[in-house]
């Protein structure tokens, strides 16, 4: 058996529980101390504590809403800064390529549903004659014998051109054929 002097209150109480009898008895009690229960009867306070304390009370206040109001204006200041510099780094980007774009001559092709424009730099002659407009290009057809369709797919294995999972097959049977390779069949 452990020494209950070693033991908490709770394991002494269980050890007592679980015993049903009085086999603490032999060791010596210790002394039960009272433990501070944090309530502190208040003294009476005279008019200079009253007024000691009332002025200690109103200082905090008073200081609690300085340090509010540097608060407040540092915020203001920091958000005021912050929007100008974004400003001024924005002006300056933009500054910076309006320069660019007024040193170098650009050509600028514009696109829009009115039609297309090109427009050259002054003095710089059209060195582009007018071209006919190609004719699109003719669709590709389905590569098995026999078959018009129009592409859609291609044989991964061979890249010929297929319309359908049909004529997939009818390549792989035809590609079958030609290699004459025997067909595995597994037996279970």
């Amino acid at each position: 058996m452990r020494n209950p002097l070693l033991m908490t209150a709770r394991q002494r109480a269980l050890l007592d529980k679980r015993s049903g009898d009085d086999s603490m008895e032999s060791f010596p009690a210790e002394p039960l101390l009272a433990l501070p229960s944090g309530y502190r009867e208040k003294t009476e306070m005279t008019a200079e504590m009253v007024e000691r304390h009332k002025k200690k009370t109103e200082r905090r206040r008073e200081q609690a809403k300085k340090h509010r109001e540097e608060e407040k204006k540092k915020t203001v200041s920091r958000l005021l800064n912050k929007s100008e510099s974004r400003a001024g780094r924005g002006a300056a980007k933009a500054k910076a390529a309006a320069a660019a774009a007024a040193a170098v001559p650009a050509i600028v092709y514009r696109q829009t549903v009115t039609g297309s424009e090109l427009r050259l730099p002054v003095g710089v002659a059209a060195p582009i004659t007018a071209q006919p407009p190609r004719a699109p290009p003719k669709p590709r057809l389905c590569g098995v014998a026999g078959c018009s369709n129009p592409r859609r797919y291609s044989c991964s294995v061979t890249g010929v051109p297929l319309c359908s999972l049909e004529c997939f097959r009818a390549i792989a049977a035809q590609r079958a054929r030609t290699q004459k390779t025997p067909t595995v069949s597994v037996t279970s």
